[in-house]
């Protein structure tokens, strides 16, 4: 079939839907609801209902999941998604009584939806220990007629209009409820149909019903028209991709990339339009999950460590309070969502970028002299890749690598550079994705440069987004690359096949990908991947030999001139001799003197000088206060120093302490830099000297500075508390809450190791 007569046929059958009169409600499927759980988990006020149970709809072929907590008497309408996001649940009135059940769940478009009313006469309970009783729904015993509400609105609204809504019923399997002695009620709202208005039947706790009819604004014929316009051209998109990638299916290609004719779909299955390889902690289940990793490298151990038994046994002795990271988790799951906080993880799909686009990228990169910080590409070599239209030719004509690496670069830029006009409808995130999809191709391509490039590029971006372990991953591939190549060891300009250019960027990415693997090698207290003495370790002509303003500040950058990153310098990836105090002391007084870190660590810090600092400044200054804690801690990281043992000069213990409210301190002040962006970037550093102060404050609850270090956790919490602001319509962004969450349960234990005290 001709392009043309596709065109058309789409046409004809969305312009015969429009013109068509709206169908009366067909008859539908029996919706089966599954594994409905009613518990309540705990007795203590605020007590909160879950909910939860598995929906089935035969007529979408869909099965989901739904899901609400509910503390007990809350009032307010509230609606839940449900793991599909086409359905929601809905709990108007709150949760009063378990023996009655009213339950069901609705369509978030606004099509066909409504209510069921269950009654709870049929339960059989056996007595447990916790929960107090589980039940389960006798379903074959019931008598009562479950129904499924649908309204359907007639073609003209007035307000006398009465509604005749047809009947759904629904089947009930395998239903359980878990309580103590407190009651649940519960009770769905029903939305109109997809066009008219809409039916909302209340019940109170008194039982008494109260029916409301809301209209929905219809939609003008011209309206409805473009709208059917945009659908068509979508419609057409999707099936010119799905031409083309049969087309490309047919050449034997594993791995697709876009064929950049004149249509603007990609030539991908639409099925991965769905897929989203980003770890993305704007949801709620992926920050938490992040969260739990970060602090297991932030001095607690990972959870069956001796580390973190540790410090369990530590917060009991000294506060005589009981606390598990594991239990914290679950209660800030609660809290979370009985304060009816929203957590949306962004959809992400598929999408290239064009040639005009990354040369917009690549011009941007060479005028603002990015080489400096970011050596991740040959700007000579992209130039070529980008004349030649390498992503406008078929994928067989050209190295996955080359598309790869001209994508991810794209992603990257358009990302650190968002807020540039030139950049403003980009979507980095998903041409990241696309960048991802050539990853098995790449690799099993024999490596060169581009593929250097590319996976460094896609470690970079992945890096700062909350879950390092999948950069971590990617940073090894490069590592391997650096050794096939050659990176790891100088080459001669007059080498065969290596012009003193290419030998010089090669040593440009083995320097970046060295940092980044003493960055991991820091942080997680592990041995690098790089050994040392498989490298030439001289640096670079063009490195800048010493340490100036342009580091910290925002100042002109050059290609000619590379800034690395800092923590290649830091000498504590293994800080167990006191040499490396030396070797960072000597680093420190490198700096030129207006922008060692101690000048801005002060509560009286003037305010001009963070005014023209730069992002790698500020990180400098925390590598070096995070470092100056690693040397310091070495030696108690395996066990807890007791006051009685530290001696009146200052202790290791005590100067990691010191590094530590420095950090805090320095954080405070340099606030303005923390956002969704970089939150992640900062979170060890932050979490790492937010655990070190409280230990201070349990372990030395009598010290002079207990009151003034109580006073700098409590502004991180407030900072975070404020960061954390939900907006409008609930949607907040879950990593702030949940540092916020534990600074103040931190805060709070400390509180209770000084008042032992002066009670005794």
């Amino acid at each position: 079939m001709k392009t043309g007569s596709i065109s058309a046929l789409v046409l004809a059958t969305a312009t015969s839907i429009l013109a068509a009169p709206s169908p009366k409600v067909s008859v539908l499927e029996p919706l089966q609801l599954t594994n409905l759980n009613a518990a309540i988990p705990s007795t203590t006020p605020p007590q909160t209902c879950l909910l939860s149970f598995a929906v089935k709809d035969p007529n979408t072929n869909t099965d989901t999941k739904c899901s609400a907590y509910w503390s007990i008497g809350m009032p307010g309408n509230k609606t839940y998604n449900c793991s599909d996001k086409a359905y929601q649940l809905h709990l108007p009135n709150g949760i009063y009584d378990i023996e009655k059940f009213d339950l069901g769940v609705s369509r978030a478009d606004g099509s066909e939806s409504g209510r069921a009313t269950v009654s709870g006469d049929s339960w059989e309970c056996e007595k447990q220990e916790y929960p107090m009783a589980r039940c389960k729904w006798d379903a074959t015993g019931s008598t009562t007629e479950e129904i499924w509400t649908i309204c359907s609105a007639p073609e003209k609204l007035d307000d006398s209009a009465i509604f005749q809504p047809p009947r759904w019923p629904i089947r009930l399997v395998d239903i359980y409820k878990e309580y103590y002695d407190i009651a649940l009620w519960t009770i769905l709202q029903a939305h109109g149909a997809e066009r008219g208005g809409a039916l909302a039947i209340y019940v109170d706790t008194e039982r008494s019903a109260v029916i409301e009819i809301n209209r929905r604004p219809r939609k003008s014929t011209r309206q409805e028209l473009a709208d059917t316009k945009a659908r068509v051209r979508e419609l057409e998109a999707t099936l010119l991709g799905l031409k083309e990638s049969t087309k490309q299916n047919q050449k034997g290609l594993a791995i697709l990339s876009p064929s950049r004719s004149s249509s603007p779909a990609s030539a991908r299955p639409v099925s991965e339009a769905l897929l989203s390889y980003l770890p993305d902690t704007r949801d709620f289940d992926t920050a938490l999950a992040a969260f739990q990793w970060h602090i297991s490298y932030c001095g607690l151990g990972s959870s069956l460590s001796t580390q973190r038994a540790a410090f369990y046994s530590l917060i009991q002795e000294q506060t005589g309070c009981t606390f598990n990271v594991d239990s914290f988790a679950h209660e800030v799951t609660q809290s979370f969502n009985t304060q009816q906080l929203k957590s949306t993880k962004k959809v992400i799909g598929i999408k290239w970028p064009g040639s005009a686009l990354v040369q917009q990228c690549l011009e941007y990169f060479d005028r603002n002299g990015l080489y400096s910080i970011f050596p991740i590409i040959d700007v000579e070599a992209v130039q070529i890749l980008l004349n030649a239209n390498v992503l406008d030719k078929p994928p067989h004509m050209s190295r996955a690598a080359n598309r790869a690496c001209l994508v991810a670069f794209a992603a990257m830029i358009t990302h650190i550079h968002r807020h540039e006009r030139a950049f403003a409808n980009a979507d980095p995130d998903a041409y990241l994705q696309a960048a991802l999809t050539l990853l098995p191709e790449m690799l099993l391509e024999p490596p060169d440069l581009r593929t250097l490039e590319a996976v460094t590029i896609l470690m970079l971006y992945i890096c700062p987004l909350g879950r390092p372990q999948a950069a971590e991953l990617l940073l090894g591939i490069a590592v391997q690359l650096i050794y096939n190549l050659g990176a790891n060891r100088i080459q001669t300009p007059n080498e065969i096949h290596r012009t003193d250019q290419r030998s010089q960027h090669l040593r440009a990415l083995f320097w970046h990908c060295y940092a980044v693997d003493k960055e991991f090698s820091i942080r997680k207290s592990q041995p690098p991947l790089i050994n040392d003495a498989d490298c030439d370790l001289d640096l670079p002509t063009t490195y800048a030999q010493e340490t100036s303003e342009r580091h910290f500040y925002m100042k002109p950058l050059s290609s000619k001139e590379l800034l690395f990153p800092p923590t290649s310098a830091f000498p504590c990836s293994s800080p167990r001799s006191s040499g490396y105090y030396q070797e960072l002391s000597d680093l420190n007084l490198g700096y030129p003197a207006d922008c060692r870190p101690e000048v801005f660590a002060t509560e009286s810090a003037p305010d001009y000088l963070f005014h023209d600092l730069s992002m790698r400044g500020v990180n400098i200054h925390l590598e070096y206060y995070y470092c100056l804690g690693k040397i310091h801690g070495a030696s108690s990281s395996s066990k807890i120093p007791s006051p009685q043992s530290w001696s009146p000069l200052p202790s290791s213990a005590e100067l990691c302490f010191e590094a530590a409210r420095c950090s805090l301190i320095y954080i405070w002040r340099v606030r303005q830099f923390i956002n969704q962006h970089t939150f992640w970037l900062h979170a060890q550093f932050l979490l790492t000297a937010v655990l070190s102060v409280f230990w201070y404050l349990i372990t030395v609850p009598t010290s002079s500075t207990f009151t003034r270090d109580l006073k700098t956790l409590e502004d991180i919490a407030g900072f975070l508390a404020h960061l954390g602001r939900p907006a409008d319509d609930g949607q907040t962004y879950p990593p702030f809450y949940l540092a916020q969450a534990f600074v103040e349960r931190l805060v709070s234990m400390a509180r209770h190791s000084r008042s032992r005290i002066e009670g005794t």
